[in-house]
């Protein structure tokens, strides 16, 4: 699966803030799965490419383990702080496979 990262931090951070609303607003979404899965193979991604974070997959299980309690908001609330974790760990490998080159002594 290749994923593709905004070219500017404005769109990611737009992107989120879309995505937050659109969860929060409908706590009882039953497309829980999806998301889940999806930002799952947002954070393995990053992994892949090694700059997963630290909290992300504890995060996640937080979330599902929410979500099975039928504490609905919550679990979206923790969805989406794993996504923006997500996608800034793969923003931050695409900065660092564009920048290591500078910081190499010559």
């Amino acid at each position: 699966m290749t994923i593709s990262i905004f070219s500017t931090s404005k769109l990611s951070i737009f992107g989120l803030c879309v995505f937050a609303l659109n969860v929060t607003a409908n706590p009882t979404n039953p497309d829980f799965n999806a998301l889940w899965l999806e930002v799952d193979s947002f954070r393995k991604e990053a992994g892949i490419q090694g700059h997963e974070w630290r909290d992300t997959a504890k995060i996640l299980l937080g979330a599902r383990k929410e979500f099975k309690v039928g504490n609905n908001e919550k679990a979206f609330v923790l969805l989406s702080k794993a996504r923006a974790e997500s996608i800034a760990a793969l923003a931050q490998a695409a900065r660092e496979k564009k920048s290591w080159e500078r910081r190499v002594i010559k």
